[in-house]
């Protein structure tokens, strides 16, 4: 997107999957990034303050999560279980109950994992969750193991999607 802004504002989507792509623009324009019209997707003016001004982007990206129903319920979470870090698939399993949806137990995993992720990039996440290692916090065994990165692409647009 970045040299899209810098060259002739068209973006080479080549190396992305399909699938991946879909996803992507869908979660941009709930992020009230981009606007979609018949063969042109629009960059709203949040998009390129996020590209310009690097020192903004967990702010800008903060003011437009907390707005989505999904992540505004995980941050609070978070916040009522910040003395006593939860396992992804706590969070995974706290999220879907308190959201009312029935995701599968991977899907409710993966989500949180996504969540958390924003969470620490928007400054957001306490303390106990804000840590970094190596290893994925799977099980209670690894409660005080955390993932370096937590970039997934595979959310989905159905209705397990995170929204």
């Amino acid at each position: 997107m970045v040299d899209a802004l810098q060259k002739d504002g068209r973006v080479d989507w080549s190396d992305i999957k399909r699938s991946t792509l879909t996803k992507t623009i869908s979660m941009l324009e709930d992020l009230e990034f981009i606007e979609r019209e018949v063969g042109y997707i629009l960059l709203k003016p949040k998009a390129s303050e996020f590209v310009l001004h690097p020192e903004k982007r967990p702010f800008l990206f903060a003011e437009s999560a907390k707005k989505l129903k999904t992540f505004k319920t995980f941050v609070e979470i978070l916040e009522a279980h910040k003395d006593t870090k939860l396992t992804l698939s706590e969070l995974g399993t706290k999220l879907q109950e308190m959201l009312g949806v029935n995701w599968k137990d991977s899907t409710a995993e993966t989500n949180a994992k996504i969540m958390l992720n924003w969470a620490r990039y928007t400054k957001l996440a306490p303390e106990v969750y804000d840590s970094t290692g190596s290893k994925s916090v799977r099980g209670k065994a690894e409660r005080n193991r955390i993932q370096t990165t937590l970039h997934d692409s595979s959310t989905n647009n159905s209705k397990e999607a995170v929204k």
